[in-house]
C-alpha cells in the first residue's frame, strides 16, 4: 500500500486542466459549459441513482427544431476548488484501499471521511463548507469528469464526441424524436480530448496511442466504448462513442411493454429456440439485436448449458451453467490473436446445449453452421437490412458446400429495425418481420 502524504505537504501548483474550475490531478479534461435557452421539455435530477447526484440538474429543451440536453452542476468558489484539488491528490495516494470498492458510489463514504479530515487539518471548520458538494466533485473527477452525469443518467443511451470544440451529443430514451440531443458541454481543445481518451481507455483496460490509435472496450459499468486517438485514423482529431447498457438487462416483458415485439412473435421465437433450430437476429447497428438475443436467452431452460462467444462481453444471462468466451486481439503483451472462429471451434469440446455468438462477421459463420449441423442449438446476430442482404453476405463468407448446408439448417431470420412512429415522431425499435 502506498504511504499516505500529509495533507499540508501536497503541492497545489499544477496546471489547471479543468477550465477555471477544477484542477484534477489525473489530467482528465478541460470542458466548457454554455448557456442555452429554449422550450423546456423535461427537468429532473439523478437522486434516484444516488443522493449525491441530487446536486446535478438535467434539462431537456427544444429550440429551432433541435433538442438540447443541459447539465447544471453546483458552482464552486476558489477556496472549495483548492480543497477539492487537495482531496483528489490525497485520495489517489490511498487508491489501493479505494480499489476494493466495487462500484462508483461505494467510494462516497470514504471520500466524505477524507473531506472531514482535510477541513480539520486546514482549519476550515468555520467556513461552513458544503461537504456533499465537495464530495460530489471529488468522486466525479475520480471517474469520468464532466461527462459523469451523462454516464449515470439511466435515460441516456449513447454519448458521442465527434471532435474538440463541438458539443458532446447524447441519445435520450425519452426524446427519440430528435436523432440526438446537443449538450451544453464540449472539450475545449484537441489536447484535452486526447488526454480524456487516454484516461477512459485506461479505465477500460486498454492502451491507446499514436501507434494504436483505435480501441474498443467495456467500462466497469458494462458500457461499450469506441475511441480514436489524434488524427491518425480520424479527422480532424480524436473521437469517442459510449454505448450504454442498463444495469439490469431488458427482459422479454420489457420488450413487450416497449412494443418492440408481440406476444405471438415471442412464442414463435421461443419454440424455435427450444426445438434446436438455427436462428439469426438481423438488423442495422443500434437496432437492438443484442438486447433481443439476451432477452430470448433468459426465457430458455435455466438448466441448459450455455456457451457464449463475443468480441466484447455484452450478453448477461442468469444461468448457473454458463461458459463465456471472449476473443483476444494480437498485441505484444498477450501474443497470439484468438478470434471468434477459434472460439467456435473450441466450443464443441465443451458439449454446450446452446452455442451463442454475439455477432457473426466473417469466417466464424462456417464453424457455427457446422456446429449446428451436428445437433447443437445455435443463435447469433448479423448486420443486415433484409433477408436478401443476409443471403448475399452469408454466401460470400461460405464455400458452396457450407452455403448449401447453411440454407438447410437455417430455420428463421428475425428482422429488427429502428423505425419512426409517425403518431409521436419518435424513433422506436421494432421486430419488423420473421
Amino acid at each position: 500500500m502506498k504511504e499516505e502524504k500529509s495533507l499540508k505537504n501536497i503541492p497545489s501548483n499544477r496546471k489547471n486542466t479543468y477550465g477555471d474550475d477544477i484542477e484534477n490531478s489525473m489530467g482528465l479534461t478541460s470542458l466548457e459549459y454554455k448557456e442555452i435557452s429554449g422550450n423546456i421539455l423535461s427537468q429532473y435530477n439523478l437522486k434516484d441513482v444516488d443522493p449525491l447526484l441530487s446536486l446535478v440538474n438535467l434539462t431537456v429543451i427544444s429550440r429551432g427544431g433541435k433538442g438540447y440536453y443541459l447539465v447544471s452542476e453546483p458552482s464552486i468558489n476558489p477556496e472549495e476548488n483548492k480543497i477539492i484539488r487537495t482531496i483528489i491528490d490525497y485520495v489517489y495516494n490511498s487508491m489501493p484501499t479505494l480499489e476494493e470498492s466495487p462500484t462508483f458510489f461505494s467510494r462516497k463514504e470514504k471520500v466524505m471521511s477524507y473531506v472531514d479530515k482535510v477541513i480539520k487539518e486546514m482549519e476550515l471548520q468555520e467556513n461552513n463548507l458544503d461537504v456533499q458538494k465537495i464530495t460530489y466533485f471529488v468522486v466525479r473527477e475520480m471517474n469520468y469528469s464532466g461527462i459523469s452525469p451523462m454516464i449515470f443518467d439511466p435515460l441516456v443511451e449513447e454519448i458521442e464526441v465527434t471532435s474538440a470544440g463541438k458539443p458532446v451529443t447524447v441519445i435520450h430514451r425519452d426524446f427519440t424524436e430528435f436523432f440526438r440531443l446537443e449538450t451544453n458541454v464540449c472539450f475545449t481543445s484537441e489536447r484535452n480530448l486526447m488526454r480524456f481518451v487516454e484516461r477512459i481507455s485506461d479505465l477500460g483496460g486498454r492502451d491507446v496511442s499514436l501507434a494504436s490509435p483505435a480501441q474498443d472496450f467495456i467500462l466497469k459499468e458494462g458500457h461499450r466504448v469506441a475511441v480514436t486517438y489524434g488524427s491518425e485514423v480520424s479527422l480532424p482529431g480524436s473521437t469517442l462513442d459510449i454505448r450504454k447498457y442498463p444495469e439490469a438487462p431488458f427482459t422479454i416483458v420489457d420488450l413487450l411493454r416497449f412494443k418492440t415485439i408481440t406476444i405471438a412473435e415471442v412464442v414463435y421465437m421461443w419454440l424455435i429456440a427450444e426445438a434446436k433450430k438455427f436462428m439469426l437476429i438481423v438488423g442495422p447497428t443500434g437496432s437492438g439485436k443484442t438486447t433481443l438475443l439476451n432477452s430470448l436467452l433468459m426465457l430458455l431452460n435455466p438448466n441448459a448449458k450455455f456457451l457464449t462467444i463475443e468480441d466484447t462481453p455484452e450478453l448477461r444471462i442468469p444461468n448457473e451453467v454458463w461458459v463465456r468466451f471472449v476473443s483476444r486481439s494480437f498485441n505484444f503483451d498477450t501474443g497470439k490473436e484468438i478470434g471468434i472462429s477459434d472460439l467456435v471451434k473450441l466450443s464443441l469440446r465443451y458439449r454446450p446445449d446452446y452455442i451463442v455468438v454475439g455477432e457473426i462477421r466473417g469466417s466464424e459463420m462456417e464453424y457455427l453452421v457446422q456446429a449446428v449441423s451436428v445437433g447443437h442449438r445455435g443463435l447469433t446476430t448479423f448486420h443486415g437490412g433484409n433477408v436478401e442482404d443476409v443471403k448475399a453476405r452469408v454466401a460470400s463468407l461460405l464455400s458452396d458446400t457450407v452455403a448449401k448446408e447453411f440454407r438447410n439448417v437455417l430455420s428463421s431470420v428475425i428482422l429488427i429495425k429502428n423505425v419512426t412512429d409517425y403518431s409521436t415522431k419518435k424513433q422506436v425499435r421494432r421486430v419488423t418481420g420473421i
